[in-house]
């Protein structure tokens, strides 16, 4: 999505979809201390940006002021401003992240580009952390997914294992040796503390709960500034930026309630479906007539009487209720019980989510008399 908007709006500069800011700018502790305001250029500004860059032909005219012009280069494709903040994308992104930073510390490697002598010593890194978490989980990251068709075994699935679960985030922290350890720049115990953030962070954004976001923003900073501070050569990459630079002002834009309702989960989910019906269920005559069968394939299968005749699955523990709403199922599989749930308890809290859903009930039923009346 990124690229997409970033081709549309034919930007070179600046590399976060929600903020006009570079990557130098966000790993300046100054500019983490002060926040970064959301706010983009608008498509207004860009054309006339444009219109002053061309001449009499209609050709952009090449200088060195690549700043000023906001790294514009050719008209804008786009008329419609393009904002987007993927939750899902959000969470395996920001796994990709972690492990590339394991990658370098494991090689003992303290800078963000890699030339031809310290990428040979990243990809033996990536080899070894590789085949301990395959030892030690059973679980492959980070390679090609030979099952689905395309993509990474980084998946909805995997991430959250890693990043939920106190023994395999262990995992991780331990696959940084000893003797890198002693070094200073790369401390166990500061990146198990810097996952740990970064799990409570991407689970209370992808929430459906109140969110303490006082708290949220201060966990945010501290989590950029130990990184910035521990780690000065690294850089954020976009999706780990707008995580700890953004989600606190998205979160309190949404009533103080998490993004878990926006995610685009139930989209990816619908691939499947979409492959299928393209490969199998649609004319391969033309464009338009393949796309028009996949469309009206999502229209029968997302009408509401075609979906009620749908076989509902039934759980074995109880032989009543589906999957999902089984209280015995839920009992005898807990949610993850990870190393940071204190932290979790404190800006997701029961109480807060208690007290808006009566709120939210009281306002209901005042505007239901008022209707009555």
């Amino acid at each position: 999505m990124g690229r997409c908007r970033n081709f549309c709006l034919v930007e070179e500069e600046h590399f976060c979809i929600l903020c006009p800011h570079t990557q130098e700018e966000a790993i300046s502790l100054q500019q983490i201390k002060d926040s970064f305001e959301m706010g983009e250029v608008e498509i207004d500004e860009l054309y006339l940006l444009y219109d002053d860059l061309v001449d009499e032909d209609g050709n952009v005219v090449k200088r060195r002021d690549y700043g000023e012009r906001l790294g514009l280069t050719q008209c804008p494709i786009t008329g419609v401003s393009i904002k987007t903040f993927p939750i899902l994308h959000a969470l395996l992104r920001g796994f990709d992240f972690c492990l590339k930073v394991l990658y370098k510390l494991n090689a003992g490697v303290t800078s963000w580009k890699e030339g031809k002598i310290l990428a040979g010593r990243v990809n033996e890194a990536k080899k070894r952390v590789r085949e301990i978490i395959k030892s030690k989980t059973g679980i492959a990251v980070d390679q090609p997914d030979s099952v689905s068709s395309g993509g990474t075994t980084t998946t909805r699935n995997t991430a959250p294992k890693f990043l939920f679960e106190a023994e395999k985030l262990q995992i991780l922290v331990d696959c940084i040796p000893e003797k890198i350890q002693a070094d200073g720049q790369c401390d166990k115990k500061v990146y198990k503390e810097f996952l740990t953030n970064i799990s409570v962070i991407l689970r209370a954004m992808s929430s459906r709960s109140v969110i303490n976001t006082k708290l949220l923003q201060i966990l945010c900073n501290e989590t950029s500034v130990m990184f910035v501070f521990h780690w000065p050569s690294f850089k954020f990459t976009p999706s780990v930026h707008q995580v700890l630079a953004h989600s606190t002002a998205l979160i309190h834009a949404n009533g103080s309630t998490g993004l878990g309702s926006s995610s685009e989960e139930p989209l990816e989910h619908n691939n499947k479906n979409l492959r299928r019906y393209r490969e199998s269920l649609a004319r391969k005559t033309t464009q338009n007539a393949n796309l028009s069968d996949i469309l009206s394939r999502l229209w029968i299968k997302s009408d509401p009487i075609v979906r009620s005749y749908r076989n509902a699955i039934k759980c074995s523990a109880c032989n009543g209720d589906s999957i999902r709403s089984c209280p015995r199922r839920h009992v005898s599989h807990p949610s993850y019980q990870t190393i940071e749930e204190h932290l979790i308890s404190i800006i997701i809290n029961p109480e807060v989510v208690q007290i808006a859903k009566t709120d939210l009930e009281q306002n209901e039923n005042e505007e239901t008399s008022a209707i009555v009346l």
